[in-house]
């Protein structure tokens, strides 16, 4: 770029790689721009970006790319009509792509923010054609300032993640030889009434049947949530969801310890490997007692999707303008998403490293979630599979509208979805036992929360507390194995998961001489009396802004098993009663009847005593 006569940019022609390694200038420095921004976002604005660390140096490298793309476009035009390949031609639509992408970052739609970037473009260049400047060797030494700090920012980060894992295992206490390990698996959106181990008529579950032959199963499980964050945060504190922070854009805060903590204080190695990336990765405050939290992947479309134009494109982003047309061509699978058999591997090297201290590993895996699309052969496990091309159900903003058949194919989906979970879980058992690892581990699986498929008009999650949204798997198998299957009928709060973990642990290395058990010291905190810890509420908070469709539209949710049935207060005040055991799809609304009207009062009065404090 140095040899151009720099006072004669608006005649003198770019040669392709000129225009190049201009389109790479501004894709680095858009890049920055984009790590910059979503820092504020993150840091000043205390506020979830859905991306991860590594954003420092993919967004950059995605930008370039795009840039790049845009330069190809711009070279084989000034072949075409050489006349516009001057400098300030050149300029322009680089600047107008610029603008572009840092304008999606604001909430204003994507065609009002390229009428607005081109607008900014054409102005920015007449002001900066005013300024008397060797732009070449402005570009020239720009560029390797930029790159450097790619580099500094990329091994900042890295380092200090690498410390802080570095301080946390040389910190961690000495620990009874004999603890076992503890392997916490949540099968994200799957609900109890489509596994085979609870009764469904299909074989989704044939491994889990295998594992837990001498394990425990909780009949009646209730998620703390009908969604991921505020589900998953109550397993891990034992709180119930009004009393956490976690919200749609809000992490968890440290009011109260979490289960990984405990353990870790106890000299437990701790590590999570996560496939929902977008309400279970690091930032939902969901890592925090984890020495180890591996949420986002390093692949090409993790490093598309790090830049808000690779967002769009991919319908990363709800409303994203590339949504429609990635649909019409039968693209639904959601860019970067892990499937079980990445998350199992992501453990077993991680594992396969670590000395003889024991470990509470927490998996998580999204393949169940929708768009429900299982890998070959599942995918015609239980039907004919999908027609590619074929209208698909995707969480969006409007209800369901298709048909009969549509809805089965869901369903069928839906099911081969967890049968290929299924099979995983049966590698990653056998796995383990390779390992020598397999006898001495907890075993715990359950669900953050359930799926509608129109049993209430709704489908999906996040929109509903009856039982398909709320009653999940929950199977634990310990390393004192039982002779045979033991089935618990009685309704168990997901909530208690960390207090049961912890009185498993200490069963085994609970030494009273050298103080409280661990348990003991997880209940210190704990203000609930006996009769209140033991409630399985559910609630949906009302801080989401909604659809008119949607069933919470008029404000939050609650419900709990009351008097031996299940009590629903909906957001408009409006109060639900079923018998959940013989009907239990809680289909008929027993609060207009004598016994329904009673139970509904003490019900009423319960939920109002929690609420008040």
């Amino acid at each position: 770029m140095s040899s151009l006569d720099t006072s004669n940019l608006s005649t003198e022609k770019l040669t392709p790689t000129q225009i190049l390694l201009l389109g790479g200038w501004f894709g680095i420095g858009v890049g920055l721009a984009e790590v910059l921004l979503q820092g504020i976002r993150k840091f000043a604005l205390n506020r979830m970006i859905g991306i991860g660390h590594d954003i420092v140096w993919m967004a950059p490298l995605a930008d370039i790319l795009f840039f790049i793309v845009l330069g190809l476009i711009l070279v084989g035009l000034s072949w075409l009509l050489p006349k516009i390949a001057t400098f300030w031609n050149i300029l322009i639509p680089y600047a107008i792509l610029a603008y572009f992408i840092l304008l999606l970052h604001l909430p204003i739609l994507w065609y009002a923010s390229f009428v607005l970037a081109v607008g900014l473009s054409i102005g920015t260049v007449r002001l900066v054609r005013r300024i008397q400047v060797n732009w070449f060797k402005f570009i020239r030494n720009s560029y390797f300032a930029m790159i450097a700090t790619v580099v500094v920012l990329t091994i900042g980060v890295y380092s200090y993640i690498w410390y802080i894992e570095y301080r946390s295992i040389k910190s961690l206490p000495e620990i009874n030889s004999q603890a076992p390990n503890v392997l916490f698996i949540v099968l994200d959106t799957v609900r109890a009434q489509n596994l085979s181990i609870y009764g469904y008529e299909r074989a989704t579950t044939p491994e889990i049947e295998k594992i837990f032959s001498e394990g425990i199963v909780y009949e009646q499980a209730i998620a703390s949530a009908p969604w991921t964050l505020p589900s998953h945060a109550s397993i891990f504190t034992g709180r119930w969801p009004h009393e956490l922070s976690t919200d749609w854009s809000q992490p968890l805060d440290d009011t109260y310890p979490t289960l990984a903590e405990a353990l870790r204080d106890h000299g437990y190695m701790t590590a999570a490997f996560v496939a929902n990336t977008y309400y279970t990765n690091r930032e939902t405050g969901l890592d925090r007692g984890f020495i180890r939290y591996q949420d986002f992947p390093i692949s090409a479309e993790q490093i598309f999707i790090s830049s808000i134009l690779g967002q769009n494109l991919a319908c990363w982003r709800q409303m994203g303008f590339g949504c429609n047309l990635l649909h019409r061509l039968g693209v639904y699978e959601l860019p970067a998403r892990k499937n079980a058999a990445q998350v199992n591997q992501e453990f077993l090297d991680w594992v396969g490293q670590q000395d003889e201290r024991p470990f509470f590993v927490f998996l998580n895996y999204f393949d169940a979630h929708a768009p429900y699309l299982p890998p070959s052969p599942f995918d015609m496990k239980f039907g004919p599979g999908r027609i590619k091309g074929e209208e698909i159900f995707v969480e969006g903003n409007e209800p369901w509208g298709g048909s009969s058949e549509q809805l089965q194919t869901e369903i069928d989906q839906y099911d081969a979805a967890i049968a290929y979970i299924d099979a995983q879980l049966g590698h990653l058992v056998e796995e383990l036992k390779s390992m020598s690892l397999y006898e001495n581990t907890i075993l715990v699986i359950t669900s953050d929360h359930g799926e509608e498929f129109r049993e209430h008009g709704v489908m999906s999650h996040a929109n509903s507390l009856y039982r398909p949204s709320v009653r999940v798997p929950l199977l634990i198998l310990t390393p004192q194995r039982p002779d045979t299957l033991q089935r618990i009928p009685e309704p168990f709060s997901l909530r208690k998961i960390p207090l049961t973990v912890l009185e498993m642990v200490d069963q085994v290395i609970g030494d009273t001489s050298k103080g409280k058990l661990l348990s003991d010291l997880w209940t210190t905190d704990q203000t609930q009396s006996i009769t209140e810890s033991d409630l399985q509420i559910a609630e949906l908070s009302e801080r989401r802004s909604l659809p008119e469709w949607y069933p919470i539209s008029k404000g939050g949710m609650s419900s709990f098993v009351c008097d031996g049935m299940r009590y629903i207060r909906n957001g408009d005040g409006s109060e639900e009663i079923f018998d959940f055991i013989v009907d239990p799809l809680e289909l008929e609304n027993l609060i207009l009847t004598s016994e329904g009207k009673s139970i509904a009062e003490n019900c009423r009065k319960i939920l109002d005593s929690i609420y008040s404090r």
